[in-house]
């Protein structure tokens, strides 16, 4: 019985931990237009200031107010210094707040990509590659940018390893057929976008 007891205010403290995380950050979002990922960072950050108060001193409401007082300096001066001017640009304020995340890299190059704009796409998209390589779409769009780009060689190595880690990307066969094409191999950029026009078929 005691087993079911001390899980059962596991669950509610941990439940209670994540309503308190997803709600500021809901509540930031939703009043804000701020996509802030590092708020369970600023939550850690306040338990830690928090606990440091309480050890000083011994008195807990006092611990309280300046672990929100810190952490209300810290989130201000992140503001002033990088979210407020990516007002409304939430893929931005991602990338700002969280920068090694592959997937928020992958679709800022695949958005720079769309508006023509391959250089600034190439280096978002060499990102995400760096920080997960087994993605067929973030190589097929990463040789998109290449070839964009002018770098045809490093586009048709690029699409080679997303048609290698997913066969049935036509997209890949397609533009890996225009690199070769450029490069003056007509035979193998035959084959490719036979290939794609085949797989683009059966979709």
């Amino acid at each position: 019985m005691e087993f079911w007891i001390i899980q059962t205010f596991n669950g509610i403290s941990y439940g209670a931990l994540l309503f308190l995380l997803a709600g500021g950050l809901t509540l930031i979002f939703g009043m804000m237009r701020i996509v802030n990922m590092t708020h369970g960072s600023y939550y850690l950050l306040g338990g830690y200031v928090g606990l440091t108060v309480i050890w000083r001193t011994g008195n807990f409401v006092l611990a309280i107010l300046v672990g929100a007082l810190a952490i209300a300096i810290v989130g201000l001066a992140e503001y002033n210094a990088f979210l407020k001017r990516l007002s409304g640009q939430e893929l931005g304020q991602v990338l700002t707040t969280r920068p090694n995340d592959p997937e928020a890299n992958y679709f800022m190059g695949r958005t720079l990509l769309s508006l023509n704009r391959a250089p600034e796409a190439m280096r978002y998209l060499t990102r995400a590659v760096d920080l997960d390589g087994s993605q067929a779409a973030y190589h097929l769009y990463f040789g998109w940018a290449a070839l964009d780009g002018g770098a045809i060689e490093r586009a048709e190595e690029e699409l080679t390893r997303a048609i290698e880690l997913d066969p049935t990307q036509f997209d890949a066969y397609w533009k890996r057929g225009e690199a070769r094409l450029r490069r003056g191999l007509a035979r193998d950029a035959r084959d490719d976008l036979e290939r794609a026009v085949s797989h683009g078929l059966r979709r």
